[in-house]
């Protein structure tokens, strides 16, 4: 896994989406849509991103990650109305959703990655944000 310089609070969903909305789900929900456009209007959002189960292709968890959690607070107090409004035009894409939980990173140590030849390179964690 790929993490962001600073990140320190990621809140992970787990949504059953509707089989016949999941293009809809992917638009809404990954990189560019409209949740991700909505949180990058608050500061300390770092970005999202997808998991989709391989056993099960109606599941996906989402990966929200913020600098701190009172960054994320911050968003959810001073934008709740439109927060909710999102939500509820959102509800349709999937038939059960579920907070996994909130998590703090640990030790962000550096990430080993096997390069073309078969070494081992060490490299700093980054990711998109």
């Amino acid at each position: 896994m790929i993490l962001e310089l600073g990140v320190s609070f990621v809140i992970v969903w787990e949504f059953y989406v509707r089989a016949d909305r999941l293009e809809a789900f992917l638009a809404a929900y990954g990189p560019g849509g409209a949740w991700d456009g909505f949180f990058r209007e608050s500061r300390g959002f770092l970005g999202t991103e997808l998991l989709r189960d391989e056993r099960n292709p109606q599941r996906v968890l989402t990966i929200d990650r913020w600098v701190s959690a009172s960054a994320y607070e911050e968003c959810r107090w001073a934008r709740g109305d439109a927060y909710d409004a999102l939500d509820l035009a959102c509800a349709s894409l999937s038939d059960r959703e579920s907070r996994l939980g909130t998590f703090t990173l640990i030790d962000p140590a550096p990430a080993h990655v096997n390069t073309p030849e078969g070494t081992s390179k060490t490299s700093e964690r980054s990711g998109r944000g």
